[in-house]
């Protein structure tokens, strides 16, 4: 059991999503039941890509990936700092992470094995900080397992380009290897910040069939090229090198969606979403 003094609070809640265990656990719910009816049983994933805005803009499509999935009682979540970050890759370093929902333990054993497998992975907190990629899918892993316990990690930059992102992701499939079991890969994006809702929704469209084609290095030189605004690119692209080491085979974007879908800002300013599923 982590020490409460160790245990990482909430940092967005009651502004990304309900800061109360009842009205987030109803978000939740709602985008849960207004998912497209998946064929089919829910699907043993690999990994998934997840948006990470506002539930009210982005739920349905976290709630399309979840109707999908059956996710097991751990979980790897992939996300990195937005603001002052730290060029590197980090491993969070402290306690159970908490939210209105409960407190979600570490998964030790599975921390131990990326200590050993993932060469130039730092221990932090600060890099953890005050930031809510990986926090708003927390709530969502929570609501699917209540028993669920995690291990995050933050990529911010790397020095060795796509080789680098290859690297660490066949890092993280060896420790998981390593620490046997199941666990869920999520990788935390939002997909296009655009100016203009059309440009937004043009650049999700074209992002989405990049994801589709699961290749790290094809997805980093598509979006980059295409200069398309994917703020969780490397976690992303780690992810997919990881999920592919670890057996998978396909990604299926099961959902797309634009902030303005529920309401257009003034500005024209739109942020694009997509939901995929790894198996």
């Amino acid at each position: 059991m982590a020490s409460s003094k160790n245990v990482r609070p909430p940092a967005v809640a009651g502004r990304f999503y309900p800061g109360a265990r009842a009205p987030l656990r109803e978000a939740i719910d709602e985008s849960l039941r207004a998912a497209p009816a998946a064929p089919g049983a829910r699907r043993r994933a690999i990994g998934v890509v997840l948006p990470h805005a506002g539930y009210e803009f982005c739920g349905a499509v976290s709630g399309a990936v979840f109707a999908a999935v059956e996710a097991p009682a751990r979980a790897l979540v992939i996300g990195f700092k937005h603001r002052r970050p730290r060029p590197g890759a980090f491993l969070w370093s402290g306690g159970a992470w908490a939210t209105p929902l409960g407190e979600a333990e570490i998964d030790e054993p599975l921390r131990a094995a990326l200590r050993r497998e993932c060469e130039g992975l730092e221990e932090s907190e600060e890099q953890f900080e005050g930031e809510w990629s990986i926090e708003a899918q927390v709530p969502w892993l929570q609501a699917a397992r209540p028993d669920v316990s995690i291990n995050a990690v933050a990529v911010n930059a790397l020095a060795g380009g796509p080789d680098a992102v290859v690297a660490l992701g066949r890092g993280l499939a060896r420790a998981i290897s390593a620490a046997g079991g199941d666990r869920l890969l999520v990788a935390s994006s939002d997909i296009a910040h655009e100016n203009e809702e059309s440009l937004a929704r043009a650049q999700c469209a074209e992002a989405a069939r990049w994801l589709a084609e699961f290749d790290s290095r094809r997805l980093m030189r598509e979006i980059e090229g295409r200069e398309i605004g994917m703020c969780g690119l490397l976690p992303v692209a780690v992810m997919y090198a990881a999920a592919r080491e670890m057996g998978a085979r396909r990604a299926t974007v099961v959902a797309t969606r634009v902030s303005a879908d529920v309401a257009r800002s003034p500005d024209g300013y739109t942020v694009a979403y997509a939901g995929v599923v790894v198996d």
